[in-house]
């Protein structure tokens, strides 16, 4: 379960050393892989190796974390998604079992957010790419 609570402009540099701690497992765990097992991480015959972008959505696929990347991915550009008002409103966002549950602090703003609740998922699920977001709660 992915969890965001309060919301600011500034990048939050503890968030930002756990990104780079989780691409560094990847990456270790990928070379890891290919010199202990003999399992060369090639993809086509003109591309020998694989990027690293390549490399992390492989782990992720193969470790089943895709969607709750993709879902944190949502959480991080909630501001970006939904504008710097709803953003400053919401209080906690966390994704659990495909509901994105959304705590808004202004009575206002919840009883728009509750009309625009299909709008919402149906724009997360765009930008995922994919139907993750099965519900959205408004609270």
């Amino acid at each position: 379960m992915w969890r965001k609570e309060r919301f600011s402009q500034n990048k939050n540099p503890d968030s930002q050393l756990v990104v780079l701690v989780f691409i560094v497992r990847i990456i270790s765990y990928l070379v890891k892989l290919e010199l202990t097992q003999n399992i060369e991480l090639r993809r086509m015959p003109d591309k020998p190796y694989l990027s690293l972008g390549e490399a992390i959505q492989a782990f992720l696929d193969k470790h089943g974390l895709k969607e709750e990347a993709n879902v944190q991915k949502v959480i991080g550009d909630w501001e970006q998604l939904m504008g710097s008002a709803v953003a400053q409103n919401t209080q906690k966002i966390w994704f659990n079992k495909g509901i994105l549950y959304v705590k808004i602090s202004s009575p206002i703003w919840k009883s728009e957010l509750q009309m625009a609740r299909l709008k919402i998922k149906e724009m997360i699920n765009t930008r995922i790419g994919e139907a993750v977001i099965q519900e959205v709660r408004i609270m």
